[in-house]
């Protein structure tokens, strides 16, 4: 999605898919977080002692294209108000 907003960051479309993929993937982060809560962090304090570049690589993975796709999106909207 991001690619797709980046390419045409004037077209409204990129933006709004870009825009829903990032609150699809927020949500998915709310749930993963409150079922991690709800089932304790031990597993992740055990994970992190024993491979932290693992897990690093992971949160970029899992949280980068959210990352991706905020900068996108605000990227598009600045363009767009300064067409204007």
């Amino acid at each position: 999605m991001v690619a797709v907003s980046r390419a045409s960051p004037r077209h409204v479309m990129a933006t709004t898919l870009a825009s829903i993929a990032l609150l699809i993937g927020l949500g998915a982060d709310l749930y993963l977080y409150l079922g991690t809560m709800e089932e304790g962090t031990h597993y992740f304090v055990h994970a992190w002692n024993n491979a932290p570049f693992v897990m690093i690589l992971w949160f970029l993975l899992f949280e980068g294209w959210q990352m991706l796709a905020v900068v996108a999106i605000f990227q598009a909207k600045k363009q767009k108000t300064a067409g204007r």
